[in-house]
């Protein structure tokens, strides 16, 4: 018998409870781009296509340790980014040329460029490439429970949260993503 480590375990509650709202019926999660068995944590930001009803994870970090000359940058986990991904802050982007997830605690990005630009505390977004600082997307909803990565995974969209606590979150939104949920969320 072997235990996995690295899954995902809740500890505490991200927003007040009983102010959630999940919609009714499921979404196919889009797993391009995304590491197959990964788990994606609760309230993590997606991009939800009422027609095909797909949604698609939008991958955001949270810079742990402010950028340097150095092509490595030290991010949050749970990220899902992948190498070829354009990274930007909102001035400035970077490609990633490969990420060690091995440390528990944060992720390790190699840029294929300087990092300098990207300050502590910082929310990169996936940018659509490396010249545009423009977001691939933007959070319609956010997925209500851990989630596998795998064929034919669902996810529970989350229309509705108060008090959610954007310092606890595993993937951290962006403000345009919180001006996109508009007032059915209250982020304190």
């Amino acid at each position: 018998m072997s235990y996995k480590e690295d899954v995902y375990i809740p500890m505490e509650e991200l927003y007040r409870v009983d102010t959630g709202y999940r919609m009714s019926g499921g979404f196919n999660l889009s797993i391009q781009g995304l590491t197959a068995g990964a788990t994606v944590p609760p309230l993590a930001p997606v991009s939800v296509d009422k027609t095909t009803r797909t949604a698609t994870l939008l991958k955001r970090v949270r810079v742990l340790e402010a950028g340097s000359a150095a092509k490595t940058l030290k991010v949050s986990k749970f990220s899902q980014v992948t190498a070829g991904t354009f990274l930007s802050n909102g001035t400035a982007t970077l490609t990633v040329d490969s990420v060690d997830t091995s440390d528990k605690d944060f992720d390790l990005i190699t840029a294929k460029a300087d990092t300098s630009a990207f300050t502590l505390g910082a929310i990169l977004y996936e940018a659509t490439d490396a010249s545009a600082n423009k977001s691939k997307g933007v959070a319609d909803y956010l997925i209500y429970a851990p989630t596998k990565v795998e064929e034919g995974a669902t996810i529970t969209a989350l229309a509705r949260a108060f008090e959610v606590q954007t310092s606890k979150l595993y993937i951290p939104l962006t403000e345009d993503d919180k001006k996109s949920l508009t007032d059915r969320f209250i982020f304190v």
